[in-house]
Parts: C-alpha cells; structure tokens; sequence
C-alpha cells in the first residue's frame, strides 16, 4: 500500500506527478486522526478527473471528512464505499452528551451525502453509534 504524498494542502507536488500516481488507482484507503485528504485537495483532483479510475474507497474515522466524502461521492466510477468511525471516548461526564450529539449529527449527515449515488453497489457502514438517518434500517 502506497502512502498519498500530496492530499494535505501543505503537501508540495507538481500537477504531473498527482496525475502520475492516481491516474490508475483503483482503491483509495484514507485513516487516520489527523486530516491526511484536505477538501480542497480532493475537489480539486476530482474536478481534473486524476481519481477517476477509482471504484472502491475506504474511509476510516470518517466523521473527520464530512465535506470531503460528499465530493469523493461525484467520483463517475465510484461503486464501493466503506465508512468507519468510531465515537470519541471521553473523560469528563458533562461533555460526553454534547460531543455524542455532535458525533451523531456528523455521521448521519454523511449517510445522507452517499444515499443518493446511483451506481453505488455497496455501501459499508461500521459506526459504533446510532445513526439517525432514512437511508439507515436497523
């Protein structure tokens, strides 16, 4: 598995070398805590069509990249998605029914950003919470 040198904005690479490295990828795996695949990175890549070989994308701890999964959507060949997050655990009683609505509130609104792709042939959701969202039967 190769590590993405150029998701992060901060990341230096010529538009060349971006398209010479997606251009045949068919998998896309992104995790981790820290931001590794910036919106603005990835709307631009999608727009150019340097992802669009992509058919199958993998997304760990998801709830980081709301905005950036609704534009990963628009991928034309997309036809795998798995989403995984995982709620934050937390010390302190009084923050954990704030930060649970948040967590829920996050996951939910990207359930409903890929509900609505048309070519999707599987759809993978592992949260560890309950999501509260039309698109999701229990």
């Amino acid at each position: 598995m190769d590590l993405v040198p150029f998701f992060g904005m901060d990341k230096k690479c010529t538009v060349n070398q971006m398209r010479l490295w997606l251009c045949k990828r068919k998998h896309l795996l992104i995790r981790g805590r820290t931001k590794n695949i910036q919106y603005p990175r990835a709307a631009s890549l999608v727009k150019a069509g340097f992802m669009n070989s992509t058919t199958d994308i993998e997304i760990a701890n998801c709830s980081m990249y709301k905005r950036t999964i609704g534009y990963l959507a628009k991928l034309p060949n997309l036809n795998r998605i798995k989403l995984a997050d995982q709620y934050p655990l937390l010390d302190r009683i009084e923050q954990k029914g704030k930060v649970y609505a948040m967590f829920v509130k996050e996951t939910s609104e990207i359930v409903d950003s890929v509900a609505d792709m048309t070519g999707l042939e599987s759809l993978d959701i592992e949260f560890d919470s309950i999501v509260n969202s039309p698109y999701c039967r229990i």
